[in-house]
């Protein structure tokens, strides 16, 4: 969860700044905050008048002199132990939240404020009891003659200790983000789901309590996202939280809509994942499970293209001469993704196969990423080889460009824009590329910039996507949220998520999901100070796997036949919390199992002749480069054409995509004459998945 409230990236794409309720101290004369509904938000923490919250605010703490001290001695014997019974009550526009005594403890409560607010519109209120916190139900009816703004929800007495972790929501792990109201002020962590977050959840803890909040509603059909902001209280001693739900956009005249808000307790002896099961079983009633085959097997990724390579001469930036498929076709590419398989591959990911911009690079990858392959006619005749490099032995997948975006052709000055749901020639361009990677024998497509404020949006287009071509696994780039990974794997980068970061909170929502992460070694580098050893490669992929992701090779390293995602809710998940079934489609323990049988059958996998690491960007090691005699993997001094085909057991020319920006570039020239076309070969039949 990005601190403050600034802007944040998400898929590729900017996310929209993070906008929150004022955390400004009561009578500070500080400049006031707009919530994204466009109301002014009083200094105070939330609105109070009434029309900015349903009545005047209280003066005195919720239950009066029963609030515990900051240092008494309730605090002091607070303790990771098991939580004594709770007391929920509604209290005017607020709430609270008790340990019953004696002595009698609150420890989450409205704090004297509504719990509502930022909107002219009064909720009517109704509260359910657990043993460990309560649901609040609010009805909000608009009654006037024009829309208002849906204000949002806040919790704004939370008695924890000064220093505190808050849930880090973005990719669905267990990181935590300590904040230390001593050192950090009035610092707060705040994002925006399902741009940025994973889930609209916030959990914060001391080294004693564990309180998990979350918000329920009909997403699809009210189409915005929350704003999801925790920080200390101003104006409040130094052991006072707040969590704050913003709801963006507005409510139409003679609307009705119904939120709920959920607050659980835990012992710090206890699973925080206890705090958030309101919102698990919500989740599991409204989206279901995953609705794709997991495939456990790690991925070698394979690059055509990167814009440093663009000139006049090869305007679309085609990668290592000896293949270049402009001037070569497509032969010697198949017999390198073919090749892949004698370093331990059965899956290879494929990026920019027509090309990248020269002229618009801020736009690649773009949206039309294979079809203009169509433009060069050796490309054209003798894509069949590309197709027939997929096999049962080597599932090839193609990586599409921005999924959100429509482009009027290639390299054009005209600028893309967004997709427009229900517009045919939009989406029709997308389609066009997804059956195109279809005819390739692709069997997973990725889908790049799938990231949107509106869940209505996210979830439509996808299954848009998936109605168009239902044998093809999805995949976008970066950490998507949960109500998109039910129909999509993501794809995130080492620098997204570390190795012992495991995805806990989507093993806890989405057992049997997928979850790629791209190793390029720059974060190994950075620790190590030098480039990271073969095996050093190898023991970052299996620590990937060991905590449930599927490691994204892109530096044409060997790997044992061993190397499998794990299955992270089998073990991060406490027994008590685990599902009885994992969800999913019906055939995903048995594509597992397959994956499992497949990497050990006889030929699957050759590892006699480990390759050596490869410098992202580099080409393979120049002669005289020491690789087995050290033990660490150098980059060659300059890149080396890659040979158009390896024998068995030799190092496979890196063809991986390439992140660093070069600069400005000649504006292309046309595309030269290509070759005779090379005889196409009869295409593979379709195949199920593998």
């Amino acid at each position: 969860m990005p601190t403050n409230t600034g802007s944040g990236t998400k898929g590729g794409a900017p996310a929209r700044p993070s906008q929150t309720w004022s955390i400004l101290p009561p009578g500070s004369t500080a400049q006031q905050s707009t919530t994204p509904g466009g109301i002014v938000v009083p200094a105070a923490v939330m609105p109070t008048s009434g029309q900015q919250g349903g009545g005047s605010q209280p003066t005195t703490t919720d239950g009066g002199g029963a609030r515990r001290e900051v240092n008494g001695p309730a605090a002091a014997q607070r303790g990771p132990q098991p939580l004594r019974p709770l007391q929920s009550l509604l209290v005017g526009p607020g709430f609270r939240l008790a340990e019953t005594g004696p002595p009698e403890v609150p420890l989450v409560t409205s704090g004297g404020l509504p719990l509502y607010g930022g909107t002219p519109l009064v909720p009517t209120r109704e509260m359910a009891a657990s043993p460990n916190g309560f649901d609040i139900r609010l009805t909000y009816t608009n009654t006037t003659d024009a829309a208002q703004p849906m204000g949002g929800i806040q919790i704004a007495d939370i008695r924890l200790g000064e220093r505190v972790e808050v849930l880090d929501a973005r990719h669905g792990t267990d990181k935590w983000t300590v904040l230390d109201r001593s050192r950090d002020g009035l610092r707060t962590v705040t994002g925006g789901w399902p741009a940025e977050l994973y889930s609209p959840v916030a959990v914060i803890r001391d080294a004693n309590l564990i309180v998990g909040t979350s918000v329920q509603y009909a997403a699809l059909e009210y189409r915005h996202g929350v704003n999801v902001t925790v920080g200390p209280r101003p104006g409040e001693a130094g052991q006072t939280w707040a969590i704050w739900y913003d709801f963006p956009g507005e409510i139409a005249a003679g609307q009705t809509r119904v939120y709920t808000l959920s607050v659980r307790l835990a012992s710090r002896s206890e699973s925080w994942l206890k705090t958030l099961l309101p919102y698990r079983d919500f989740f599991k009633a409204t989206y279901g499970g995953v609705q794709y085959s997991r495939d456990p097997r790690p991925i070698t990724a394979a690059g055509v293209a990167f814009e440093q390579d663009t000139s006049p001469g090869n305007p679309r930036g085609f990668a290592y001469p000896n293949l270049r498929p402009d001037i070569n076709g497509w032969r010697p590419w198949a017999k390198e993704i073919t090749a892949r398989r004698t370093l331990g591959y059965q899956r290879t990911m494929v990026w920019a196969a027509s090309g990248v911009y020269a002229a618009n690079k801020h736009r690649n990858y773009p949206a039309n990423s294979l079809s203009p392959m169509d433009d060069i006619p050796v490309m054209r005749n003798s894509k069949a080889e590309l197709a027939n490099a997929a096999s049962p032995s080597m599932q090839i997948g193609y990586w599409l460009g921005s999924a959100t975006r429509y482009e009027t052709g290639w390299d054009s000055a005209e600028p893309s824009k967004p997709i427009t749901l229900g517009n045919e020639e939009e989406e029709a361009q997308f389609f066009r590329e997804l059956n195109f990677a279809a005819s390739l024998n692709a069997k997973v497509v990725g889908l790049g910039g799938l990231t949107s404020d509106d869940p209505y949006f996210l979830h439509t287009w996808a299954t848009k996507i998936k109605q168009k071509q239902p044998k093809l696994k999805l995949v976008a780039e970066g950490s998507v949220a949960d109500i998109l990974h039910t129909m999509v794997g993501s794809f995130m980068f080492e620098w997204d998520v570390a190795e012992d970061e495991k995805p806990v909170l989507a093993d806890f929502l989405l057992p049997g999901h997928e979850m790629w992460v791209s190793v390029w070694g720059q974060s190994m580098s950075k620790e190590l100070g030098r480039r990271p050893t073969i095996a050093e490669f190898v023991r970052c992929y299996e620590r990937y796997a060991a905590s449930g992701y599927i490691p994204v090779d892109v530096n044409a390293v060997a790997i044992p036949a061993t190397l499998m995602a794990a299955k992270g809710w089998d073990s991060s998940i406490p027994t008590e919390l685990r599902p009885k079934q994992v969800s999913g489609t019906p055939a995903t323990g048995a594509t597992e199992a397959a994956a499992q049988a497949s990497s050990q059958a006889p030929g699957a996998r050759n590892n006699a002749a480990p390759a050596a690491a490869v410098q992202p960007g580099a080409g393979t090691p120049s002669a005289g480069t020491s690789t087995a005699a050290t033990g660490q993997a150098q980059p060659a001094a300059a890149p080396a054409p890659a040979a158009a085909a390896k024998p068995q057991g030799t190092q496979p020319q890196m063809l991986t995509p390439r992140r660093t920006k070069p600069a400005a570039t000649p504006a292309p020239s046309p595309t030269p004459a290509a070759p005779a076309p090379t005889p196409p070969a009869p295409a593979n039949p379709d195949r199920p998945d593998h």
